[in-house]
């Protein structure tokens, strides 16, 4: 487990270095005077990797970048992966950077103009320092979120704790167990990051200007080729857009209305209310979103319907245990 949970960190610490570096570049870029050409390059970047979902990216890099770039088939799985989750987070953290900088009162830029900077000392020694205080708290947030996204690499065979879980249940028959212990490692990393960045945030802190120590569709779908005529039957697809869409929508109302309780419950001043409210948020935060699904397929009842199950994957009809269904679910096939 804990060679698993090594491999975990390694990803996300990884990652997190090629987001953090290409995030504040092409954040930076977003926000130059009078560079229309490269604003849009950058805007370009990060509509491109945003808006592409992370388990498509990974497959997109695992099994299509190298070959359609012959020199990359020589990398480790671990290596692309790592740009995968790198680039993708890269994306958010330069909207992130981009809105620090415009937030800044225009007259700093004005005035490292005045003393004679450059745009680039301008930026360096002026605009980004500042920018980078704003942003503490959502980049926490981010680097958070990076660690948890990190349990989708199972989907291309690491070795992380998300992938260990699944084998060592059907190893052992002994879920609860494996999936508490998952799932308190996770927690365990997500708070060292958030308490991390919690330090950094104090120890930069400007006082007046920010407040510091503030914490910072699944379906199994088969795209069913036929090679004599090229063509993907529309049917399977369209139900799965469908799907999609009405998932994210449920799930964005939902989410609003309940985190708006959970805010103000925070907010009410009466320990009572915040107590609950502050453990449940730490706590779903800090547990990458396989893990929770896993819990609800663990907990809760599996719909014996045969109308309620998925009928493009027979398997997971088939599947003999709660788990079984859950790991068809998440796309893992087995004989």
């Amino acid at each position: 487990m804990f060679d698993a949970w090594g491999w975990t960190l390694a990803v996300a610490g990884s990652s997190w270095v090629v987001a953090v570096l290409v995030g504040f570049f092409m954040g930076t870029l977003r926000t130059l005077p009078n560079s229309p050409l490269l604003v849009r390059l950058a805007g370009a970047w990060v509509e491109l990797f945003r808006n592409i979902p992370l388990l498509v990216q990974i497959f997109l890099w695992y099994f299509v970048v190298p070959k359609v770039f012959p020199v990359m088939q020589q990398l480790p799985g671990f290596v692309l992966v790592v740009f995968a989750l790198g680039f993708f987070t890269s994306a958010r953290i330069a909207e992130q950077v981009r809105a620090g900088v415009q937030a800044l009162p225009k007259g700093q830029r004005y005035a490292g103009m005045a003393m004679g900077f450059t745009t680039a000392q301008t930026y360096r020694y002026v605009i980004l320092p500042m920018a980078f205080r704003i942003i503490l708290p959502p980049l926490t947030s981010e680097s958070m979120n990076l660690l948890k996204n990190s349990s989708v690499a199972f989907a291309v065979s690491i070795a992380e704790l998300t992938m260990f879980a699944m084998q060592a249940q059907e190893e052992t028959s002994r879920g609860v167990e494996i999936y508490l212990a998952v799932t308190a490692l996770y927690a365990v990393s997500a708070f060292a990051v958030n308490r991390g960045m919690a330090f950094v945030e104090r120890r930069v802190q400007i006082p007046g200007f920010i407040v510091a120590g503030g914490t910072g569709a699944l379906r199994c779908l088969d795209l069913t080729l036929r090679s004599s005529t090229g063509n993907v039957i529309s049917k399977f697809v369209m139900n799965g857009f469908w799907f999609s869409v009405e998932l994210t929508i449920i799930a964005t109302i939902g989410g609003v209305v309940f985190g708006t309780v959970l805010a103000l419950m925070r907010l009410s001043g009466n320990k009572t209310l915040m107590l609950p409210a502050t453990f449940y948020v730490n706590g779903m935060r800090s547990i990458p979103l396989v893990m929770v699904i896993l819990w609800f397929f663990l907990l809760m009842p599996i719909p014996s319907s045969p109308s309620r199950r998925p009928t493009s994957a027979r398997s997971c009809a088939r599947a003999s245990s709660r788990f079984r269904v859950a790991r068809c679910m998440l796309g893992r096939r087995w004989a």
